[in-house]
């Protein structure tokens, strides 16, 4: 996943994709196969709600490459060292200690801590890295 967000930016930097939808039909065209892209009105906190029952695994910044398969209803993970390696390797750790039995909870946008000011500044400092002049206005 991150070899995959690492091309895309590399992507962006070479275009002036400056609105909502051209970055969308920009992420579905930039690579192949095509992902898709979906605007989203709601945004949910996953994280806040699966984090309760994940297992507390260790040793995992060691290897490189994951990947999780559910074999036999139960989800598996395994790992590689390298991305050259041929065998993937299981791991004794179960992801989750338990099945959560709520739906993670919608994070509701707090737009009084917004700061326009700093907005304004971060898209003047972002200028530089539009590469046609007519992109910065």
């Amino acid at each position: 996943m991150l070899l995959f967000f690492n091309r895309f930016s590399s992507w962006l930097g070479r275009k002036a994709i400056l609105t909502l939808p051209k970055l969308m039909a920009g992420f579905e065209c930039y690579t192949t196969p095509s992902p898709t892209s979906v605007r989203t009105s709601h945004v949910w906190d996953v994280a806040g709600w699966i984090g309760k029952s994940l297992n507390k695994i260790s040793n995992h910044s060691y290897p490189h490459v994951f990947k999780v398969e559910k074999r036999d209803g139960q989800t598996k993970l395994f790992y590689k060292k390298w991305s050259t390696d041929k065998v993937w390797l299981e791991t004794t750790e179960q992801l989750l200690m338990n099945i959560p039995t709520d739906a993670p909870q919608p994070v509701v946008p707090i737009l009084t801590k917004l700061d326009l000011n700093k907005l304004k500044n971060d898209i003047r400092t972002s200028f530089s890295y539009f590469k046609r002049g007519e992109d910065k206005k």
